[in-house]
């Protein structure tokens, strides 16, 4: 009997004890995606990631993937967290012309923790069909 109440007790301490925190904010979705080649430039980069994000940090860039150190030649406007889904981050786009774009993001979930990642695509504009 007293092997069953410390196994018992042991299985009620794991379940009592904190969960991991979540690690990062992951990046589940975007447009364009990863790698895509488009016909027509995007208006806008749509980022959704994992966690719901803290509204007083985040970026998005999209520079020339030969220039993607040159901050000044950032195409994206002010992005920002899409009111009716927290997990969202758009930002508008210049016209882009033809060519590999990179984009690159930072955000800060409301656990405090900070995640950054980077994705090309390309724009090919008269393209028949986008991959």
């Amino acid at each position: 009997m007293s092997r069953r109440l410390a196994v018992l007790a042991a299985s009620l301490a794991l379940l009592a004890a904190p969960t991991l925190a979540r690690a990062h904010a992951r990046l589940v979705g975007s447009s364009p995606r990863p790698d895509e080649r488009l016909a027509r430039p995007p208006a806008a980069i749509d980022l959704r990631f994992n966690e719901v994000l803290d509204a007083g940090f985040h970026e998005i860039a999209v520079v020339p993937a030969g220039e993607s150190t040159a901050a000044a030649r950032n195409r994206a406007g002010t992005p920002a967290i899409d009111p009716d889904d927290g997990t969202r981050l758009v930002a508008p786009l210049e016209a882009l012309p033809d060519g590999a774009w990179v984009v690159s993001w930072r955000v800060l979930s409301r656990d405090g923790h900070g995640a950054r990642g980077r994705f090309e695509f390309r724009v090919e504009h008269g393209r028949d069909g986008a991959r």
